[in-house]
């Protein structure tokens, strides 16, 4: 034990390189070696140790290369932006605290080719300890609130990103209302727990998200080396609900009145790598009609 210990203050440990935005550009941070010793066959040869004057143990340091060096990031291609959208903020400023809170901590995030974007593991606990606060959500088909509210314009954002570079849509699913201020049937709801948003990198390249809040908008960006030659396309909505009135009878009810008809739409991509199709998909989304709400 006191080996171990006094080793911790004697050498240091390797360190990974890193990838991320500065000054608007991706910049990697070298890697840097590490050394160990063997603690344990230090420990042994110290007890071993024969009485007299020579007591005296030489340590070998062993260098300890980092799991992520700068030849591998470099070997990553992130260089230049493959995908990007913004969406714009409500005028809720704590819903926007969210939002802020979010994209600080996704930004940066690097997806190795293979790997998966997982929001809700980049966002790390949504708790107030992170800086999360609580806001609108529709739940059961109702406005209410709940820790995180807003996050899912994120969602929205992180799927848009993913999905107009080519990668493979894991998992999404868009809201139950539609709001303006998304691409209509390209957007993502997020449900700690239960509504995941998940793309796969398919690409040979590392992609490294950047994500910010400025100027009423959230902005998203997908920096990687252009790979996968996308088109998405959105149908025009038919099959029109209108709104009706319905009783909410939750404590936290709020009354309002009708919003805009519910509707259905189809929207798809096609994918290409060197004019070759790769993936000629699409879905179809069912909008609810925002009903006039009543409290009982």
């Amino acid at each position: 034990a006191v080996i171990q210990e006094a080793v911790g203050d004697v050498l240091g440990a390797p360190k990974d390189a890193t990838i991320a935005i500065m000054d608007g550009a991706p910049k990697i941070t070298p890697s840097e070696s590490g050394e160990s010793v063997d603690a344990e066959q230090i420990a042994t040869a110290l007890l071993a140790l024969p009485q007299g004057t020579d007591r005296t143990v030489v340590a070998e340091a062993t260098v300890q290369e980092p799991k992520f060096t700068t030849e591998a990031a470099e070997k990553m291609g992130i260089k230049e932006v493959v995908s990007e959208i913004s969406t714009p903020l409500t005028n809720d400023s704590v819903r926007t605290t969210n939002l802020v809170v979010g994209t600080r901590m996704v930004n940066n995030t690097l997806v190795k080719p293979g790997e998966e974007f997982n929001l809700e593991e980049a966002l790390g606990p949504i708790d107030e300890a992170h800086g999360f606060v609580s806001s609108g959500v529709v739940s059961n088909g109702f406005n209410s609130t709940a820790l995180g509210g807003g996050l899912s314009q994120l969602s929205t954002n992180t799927f848009n990103i993913g999905y107009r570079a080519g990668m493979v849509d894991v998992a999404h699913k868009p809201h139950s209302k539609y709001f303006s201020r998304y691409p209509m049937g390209l957007e993502s709801t997020l449900w700690s727990g239960q509504i995941e948003m998940i793309w796969k990198n398919n690409t040979p390249y590392g992609a490294l998200v950047e994500a910010w809040v400025a100027d009423g908008r959230v902005y998203t960006r997908l920096w990687s080396t252009h790979y996968w030659d996308v088109e998405v396309w959105q149908g025009q909505p038919y099959n029109y609900v209108q709104p009706e009135t319905k009783t909410n009878p939750a404590r936290d009810c709020e009354a309002s009145p009708a919003g805009g008809p519910g509707f259905t739409v189809t929207v798809g991509r096609v994918v290409k790598l060197n004019g070759e199709v790769h993936e000629d998909s699409q879905y179809t989304w069912t909008y609810q009609p925002v009903h006039a709400v009543k409290c009982g």
